[in-house]
């Protein structure tokens, strides 16, 4: 991989690191569930672009070598979600549910293209939905702390 594609140099390229709009939305499906091994495949990228008026799926892992390249086992399910500001976010923004920080974005998995992306999120406590207080409409945001 070319060092232009690194993921530790994605947030680098940026003329004002940081200075970047947050990816906002609401749960439109709360979920609420542990799933070990899942085996997702990170994408190798530090950085995704997100458009307004996709949904994707939002998970939590506590695994510490999450990052992208990374091949995540256990996961929280913590719900869909519909982007009304899209933007592009990096490794390490934060997931924010409602104002609370819960995790910092650790990659992304294809494997549900073209339908949505598995956004995956270290945390250090296994969040799940139901354990964050997720319902319809809770509201999302994710972006530099």
């Amino acid at each position: 991989m070319s060092d232009y594609y690194r993921p530790e140099s994605a947030n680098s390229r940026l003329w004002q690191p940081g200075q970047r709009l947050p990816v906002t939305g609401s749960v439109v499906a709360a979920m609420q569930d542990e799933i070990k091994n899942r085996g997702l495949k990170l994408n190798p990228l530090g950085a995704a672009a997100i458009l307004p008026g996709s949904i994707h799926e939002l998970m939590i892992t506590t695994q510490a070598d999450a990052g992208p390249g990374a091949t995540i086992g256990d996961i929280y399910l913590v719900g869909f979600f519909t982007v009304e500001q899209g933007s592009v976010i990096t490794v390490g923004d934060g997931l924010y549910v409602g104002d609370t920080l819960v995790g910092h974005f650790a990659g992304v998995d294809e494997g549900h293209l073209p339908n949505h992306l598995n956004m995956v999120f270290k945390s250090w406590e296994p969040y799940d939905g139901r354990a964050l207080g997720v319902a319809i409409g809770t509201r999302i945001r994710i972006g530099p702390e």
